[in-house]
């Protein structure tokens, strides 16, 4: 009697297998097809933001750009070159004492 009966399916016994971690989701640019010379190349376009290095290449970058504005403001000439009659050049360094 009990062979008359449809058998009903069976729960899966046991921990089912693991499923591989799936790989997250690209957007953007990343997301199109592209050569591996492409995203070499353009290696930001791929990377995660990095806040501390962007951090410190700004304060790098600042930090030039002001010596560079410093370095011009405040130039003052060493030398004077000094053009005779006869078309001679002679170069004389100032001291800094001399105003």
């Amino acid at each position: 009697m009990s062979e008359d009966l449809p058998k009903r399916p069976s729960a899966p016994q046991g921990p089912s297998a693991p499923q591989p971690p799936s790989a997250p989701q690209r957007t953007g640019i990343a997301a199109a097809p592209s050569t591996t010379l492409f995203r070499v190349t353009n290696f930001e376009l791929y990377a995660r933001p990095n806040k501390f290095i962007m951090v410190v290449g700004v304060t790098v970058f600042l930090s030039c750009c002001t010596y560079l504005y410093q370095m011009r403001r405040y130039n003052t000439p060493s030398a004077a070159i000094q053009t005779s009659q006869d078309g001679a050049y002679s170069y004389q360094k100032k001291s800094k004492w001399d105003t």
